[in-house]
């Protein structure tokens, strides 16, 4: 029976799109592995332009789906993506992140492994690097055996710079909540302190932008030449336990998440919770909410990423990913 199941969970995988379905005038949905987390834009594949997408089921009912994968932009089409060279018995794959340059494309992405599932027998974290070709991902090696790595605790979101050069929410850790990884030195440093549940992390203009999901607070800092940090400030309140940050097209963040963190924790304990979502775009120094008639279908987003006149929704839960094709997503009230 579970050997059936399986392959019932991998034929809908392979072939989401034939079952993709349309929730009003403006949501599509389209069937993914549990968990979606975050999403990495690879517009350099031979294909198409695609999303790669990291999955974990947190519940741990389908813990076979685990993984990464790619969504066509096109055709929506998902499906799971090859990972050769490397054999990974705990694969909880978190935030990703793509770099792109002359020598190829590479995919970051935080693993955590836990005990009961390894032969080690002890829960760590991996920062796992591959190279993306266009059918698999190749491994190259795992940054979390680099020195400074003992510090994390649970690693969520990560942004890499061109140079190499990793900026690390590491929740759950108030004394390495935010850590940085420097290819020159091949170590790990603590940069900020005091942080509950350091989440989402992203570099926009010379500016580190940290959210706290705990406090609901928006930290920035100004990135310095040695990668180090400096002016510690407010940047934006309330804005609850945002998730994944991500960046459109015209430079604008986008933030997905629960407006309280106690309404993740109790989702997660009672499926049957619908807690109330915030996904929003940062325009200047407005805050666009997602309009209420749309957030009903939206349960707990954890990344949004905009493609022309679509947002593509991730869910922290669900599996999902919610399709908004309304250009005017926001709420004007």
């Amino acid at each position: 029976m579970k050997r059936i199941f399986g392959m019932l969970v991998f034929v809908l995988l392979v072939m989401p799109s034939a079952f993709a379905q349309k929730v009003g005038s403006h949501i599509e949905i389209i069937p993914t592995a549990y968990g979606c987390e975050d999403f990495a834009l690879d517009d350099k594949s031979q294909e198409s332009q695609r999303l790669l997408v990291s999955c974990d089921d947190r519940r741990g009912k389908h813990p076979e789906v685990n993984g990464l994968y790619t969504l066509d932009l096109i055709s929506h089409e998902f499906k799971r993506i090859a990972i050769s060279g490397i054999g990974i018995e705990s694969f909880h794959p978190h935030g990703i992140y793509l770099l792109e340059n002359d020598r190829g494309s590479w995919l970051y992405v935080i693993n955590h492994q836990y005990k009961k599932e390894n032969s080690q027998r002890r829960s760590f974290s991996q920062i796992l690097l591959f190279k993306v070709k266009a059918e698999r991902l190749d491994f190259v090696m795992d940054l979390g055996e680099a020195e400074g790595a003992s510090a994390f605790e649970l690693p969520n979101d990560l942004f890499v710079m061109p140079n190499g050069e990793i900026y690390l929410a590491n929740s759950l850790s108030l004394r390495h909540s935010l850590l940085h990884y420097s290819p020159e030195s091949q170590r790990w440093t603590t940069l900020a302190r005091g942080y509950v549940f350091a989440n989402g992390v992203h570099v926009k203009d010379k500016v580190l932008y940290l959210h706290d999901s705990f406090s609901g607070k928006q930290l920035a800092f100004d990135v310095r030449p040695s990668g180090t940090l400096e002016n510690r400030r407010v940047s934006a309140r309330r804005l609850g336990a945002v998730d994944n940050i991500t960046e459109n097209a015209s430079g604008d963040l986008l933030y997905a998440g629960a407006k309280k963190l106690g309404g993740y924790l109790r989702y997660y304990i009672a499926p049957g919770y619908r807690p109330e979502s915030l996904v929003a775009r940062q325009h200047g120094e407005t805050l666009q909410v997602l309009a209420g008639s749309l957030r009903q279908t939206i349960r707990t987003p954890s990344v949004a990423f905009e493609y022309g006149d679509r947002l593509y929704l991730g869910q922290v839960f669900e599996g999902f990913i919610a399709v908004i094709t309304d250009p005017n997503w926001i709420d004007r009230k």
